[in-house]
């Protein structure tokens, strides 16, 4: 509950932050002790719906039980690209993939940022917005045509690819850009909601039960 949580992290806010592993370091704890938060019982009798969260949280918890370390996966996220950076990426470990991840971002009707990923650890986003100060990420026209068409041949390529509630991104890419994505095998929205229909379906909500973050 909120309370056990301000007592032992200083923070407040269970709906935001339940089911994400930590450790707790209060001073007038003896050691550091392997925390995840969840929602108090009492919740749950006023609030029976989301009995399956805490049910959820509680599987995570039994996992976690078998190390008092914490263990946190190491990833590597490539940001601010050039377009050597994007060949470099497609060429050594998209084109030998054997499933690729994608996920775009969109703002003010247009893609602000397109990423993709070989594995769980490494992952690259081609940005074509900016917020420092211009508009456009790329300072010429023929670099945006350039990094368009690297992404253009990502997505064409005959590689299975994974999405997030994909409809949205395949048909936004279609529809603005007339790219095709080809290959759209897996969404792990439409398997998490497969495998647990009771359970929300958001990005936030299934990093914290099938992923230590």
């Amino acid at each position: 509950g909120d309370e056990a949580l301000w007592a032992v992290t200083g923070e407040s806010g269970i709906g935001k932050v339940r089911g994400a592993i930590g450790m707790a370091e209060a001073p007038w704890l003896d050691r550091a002790y392997k925390m995840l938060p969840s929602y108090h019982p009492a919740f749950i009798m006023r609030n029976y719906s989301q009995r399956v969260v805490l049910i959820a949280d509680m599987m995570k918890v039994v996992r976690e039980m078998e190390s008092p370390e914490l263990h946190l996966p190491t990833r590597e996220l490539w940001i601010e690209p050039t377009l050597e950076d994007i060949r470099a990426l497609k060429r050594d470990y998209l084109d030998p993939a054997d499933l690729i991840s994608v996920d775009i971002e969109t703002a003010a009707g247009q893609i602000d940022c397109i990423a993709f990923s070989p594995s769980p650890y490494l992952s690259l986003c081609v940005p074509f917005t900016d917020t420092k100060g211009r508009w456009n990420y790329w300072p010429t026209l023929e670099e945006e045509q350039a990094a368009w068409r690297l992404v253009r041949d990502i997505l064409r390529s005959p590689t299975p690819k994974l999405l997030q509630n994909g409809l949205y991104d395949v048909y936004y890419l279609y529809m603005k850009y007339k790219i095709k994505v080809r290959n759209y095998l897996h969404d792990t929205r439409l398997l998490h909601h497969a495998l647990y229909p009771e359970l929300p379906k958001s990005l936030d909500f299934m990093v914290s039960i099938h992923a230590n973050e």
